[in-house]
């Protein structure tokens, strides 16, 4: 085996390696032959969406001296989204709206943000952690419900 070095991978997380959700996103239509905006509507705190499995890869990856650490640069950070890029996104607002779908997803997350909740995973003002005022996003496990 390659040398390990583990100190490499010691920055490889979600928030600053766009690799991990390139290739949780790929794992994921390939096992379920779903859409991108199937894998999306997951969350990345769904474990089925398998972003931490994919981390757990990256890192050994990079760990094992096949993949580049992650960089702070902002070259290494553009060419790393430019490769997790997905080749399907439309050129144009227009373009994205052509299709049905898109549009009526495009316009109930729209509906839910304009109404104070978070359009991204779909939870609406009045379903937001009583907790802590956040929506499904984000980890709840530390939030407790008020008296």
């Amino acid at each position: 085996m390659a040398q390990l070095d583990p100190s490499a991978a010691s920055n490889v997380h979600y928030a600053t390696d766009p690799r991990i959700r390139h290739l949780a996103e790929a794992a994921w239509r390939m096992r379920t032959g779903g859409t991108r905006t199937d894998w999306l509507m997951l969350g990345k705190d769904n474990p089925e969406a398998l972003i931490s499995e994919a981390r757990e890869w990256v890192r050994a990856a990079v760990a094992g001296g096949l993949l580049l650490a992650p960089s702070s640069s902002p070259e290494w950070k553009a060419a790393a989204w430019r490769a997790a890029a997905d080749r399907q996104t439309p050129r144009s607002f227009a373009e994205a709206m052509a299709n049905p779908i898109d549009r009526a997803i495009f316009t109930d997350s729209l509906d839910i943000a304009l109404g104070g909740g978070c359009g991204l995973c779909g939870t609406e003002r009045d379903h937001l952690c009583v907790g802590c005022g956040k929506c499904r996003c984000f980890d709840h496990d530390a939030c407790t419900r008020p008296a």
